[in-house]
């Protein structure tokens, strides 16, 4: 799950928290890169305790993914192939896409650039 999507489930927004109770926290994991952009918006937010507290709830569910070499190298295939088409994106996004495509996993995000990697698979459950 990207940012967007995530931090729209912590505000319990729908239609995303109701497909989320009907998947099942368990069917969805978190990248380390997006974690530490929540964790960021968490102490860096006027509610900080009550933010912190929603993620470590999310975390009780939902399994945290490492960045490994495989992902790395995925990566930097990602990175190359977006410079070279003139479409460059943020770094966490393409980490995010790196694990995903690395792991047989679907992006959840809201984010359009997503679609310019190519074989990713991408779903908006914002809309």
């Amino acid at each position: 799950m990207d940012t967007n999507h995530v931090s729209e489930l912590l505000r319990d927004r729908e239609p995303l928290a109701s497909r989320f109770r009907r998947h099942g926290p368990h069917a969805f994991v978190l990248v380390t890169q997006v974690l530490g952009e929540l964790y960021g918006g968490a102490f860096g937010g006027t509610r900080r305790q009550e933010n912190l507290d929603k993620l470590d709830r999310l975390l009780e569910d939902v399994g945290v993914e490492p960045y490994g070499q495989e992902h790395a190298e995925r990566y930097g295939m990602i990175a190359a192939l977006l410079r070279h088409s003139g479409r460059p994106i943020g770094a966490v996004d393409i980490q995010l896409a790196a694990m995903a495509m690395s792991l047989d996993l679907t992006v959840l995000s809201g984010d359009k650039h997503f679609g310019y990697i190519p074989d990713l698979r991408v779903e908006n459950w914002l809309i």
